[in-house]
Parts: structure tokens; C-alpha cells; sequence
């Protein structure tokens, strides 16, 4: 990578480390540090109360803005990165 392609890509670093949460961010430290491979992390599967409480919304909130989910074991489950950029996209705000 480039001086130039360095620039262009380090705003974009801050806006994802700005909107991570805190989990995200102890994983992102484990992996520069070396302390953790990002092919051995594997993102759990969250309830709708789970994601909302990470998030500070109310479970009801997000079930309104109907964010994309999946079936596990007929219940569903989110995915806490998926969630954060289904909201940005959308242009929710979260907390």
C-alpha cells in the first residue's frame, strides 16, 4: 500500500474504530497486539435484547427498524457488526 492509498483508507479506520463497540475494539486491540488470529475469531450469534442492550436502545426499537437477522435453532439471531451496519446505512443512530 502507498502513501496516497494509506490516506485515502485512514478516515475510514477512524469512522470504523469511532463506531465500534466496545467488544469490537478489545478484539481489534487482541489482534494488532498479536494476542488473537482473526481467522480464530468467530462472531457470536446475539438476541435482539442482547444487541439492543450493546447498542443502548430498547429491544423494541430495533425489532421496529427490522434489522437483518437469522434462524438458529428456529430463534433468531443477529450478528452485532451486521447490526452497527445496517443502522449506519440506514441512518439510525444508536446511543
Amino acid at each position: 500500500m502507498d502513501a496516497m492509498e494509506r490516506e485515502d483508507i485512514m478516515p475510514r479506520v477512524f469512522r470504523a474504530l469511532a463506531d465500534a463497540t466496545e467488544d469490537q475494539l478489545d478484539i481489534i486491540l487482541q489482534i494488532l497486539e498479536g494476542n488473537l488470529c482473526p481467522a480464530d475469531y468467530v462472531e457470536p450469534y446475539l438476541t435482539l435484547k442482547d444487541v439492543a442492550s450493546r447498542l443502548g436502545i430498547h429491544a423494541s426499537t430495533l425489532a421496529r427498524w427490522n434489522v437483518p437477522g437469522y434462524c438458529v435453532n428456529g430463534r433468531a439471531r443477529y450478528l452485532l457488526s451486521e447490526v452497527n451496519s445496517y443502522i449506519r446505512e440506514k441512518g439510525r443512530r444508536a446511543s
